[in-house]
């Protein structure tokens, strides 16, 4: 599941070309570069989605052709855990792009001083949607990953889990314990 970015009109050659001079270098093996896709329109996005999937989406808004919105739009009704990163020149289509509620905005024009960031807090969502957590419920063991968990409900020295795919699970436990266990995944308590 590669992070793909849509080089239109060339803008990521440089980065491409660092990732490059990063292997050649000896500084990262040769198959971190199979970690990215370089797609050159909208067209080849669609076309690689038939394929694959895609973690992370580096994309442009106004294109020729289907622009950045459109193809947002497809990629959340076929893949809607694609993490999308929107790079404009154009600051006034941010609050447009809410719409897909992507995962930063970021302007061409600081880059250089917003790439850096972005990609730290890409790479620490990818390994959280991936990490698991391990349950006894009253059935036996079960492991869901931390993505699919909605919210977790405590009646008495019982907890329920209710996960995206409608199910729920019975748990002996205390909700503070659970609460402390799940805090570092941006769970909240509601009392």
């Amino acid at each position: 599941k590669p992070i793909v970015f849509l080089n239109t009109n060339g803008f990521y050659d440089k980065l491409i070309g660092f990732f490059n001079q990063f292997v050649e270098e000896n500084f990262a093996r040769p198959h971190t570069l199979n970690l990215f896709y370089l797609a050159s329109t909208p067209e080849d996005v669609i076309e690689y989605l038939k394929n694959g999937t895609i973690d992370v989406l580096f994309l442009d808004i106004d294109m020729q052709g289907t622009n950045g919105f459109e193809l947002a739009k497809m990629l959340c009704e076929v893949h809607p855990d694609t993490v999308i990163i929107f790079v404009s020149a154009y600051e006034e289509f941010v609050y447009s792009s809410f719409e897909f509620c992507p995962f930063r905005f970021l302007r061409k024009a600081h880059l250089t001083k917003e790439l850096d960031p972005t990609f730290e807090k890409v790479i620490e969502r990818c390994v959280i949607n991936n990490e698991v957590l391990e349950f006894n419920t009253t059935d036996g063991e079960i492991t869901l990953r931390v993505k699919d968990i909605m919210y977790l409900e405590g009646q008495k020295n019982y907890f329920y889990i209710y996960t995206q795919q409608g199910k729920a699970y019975k748990c002996r436990g205390t909700m503070e314990a659970q609460q402390k266990r799940c805090e570092k995944y941006d769970f909240f308590r509601i009392h």
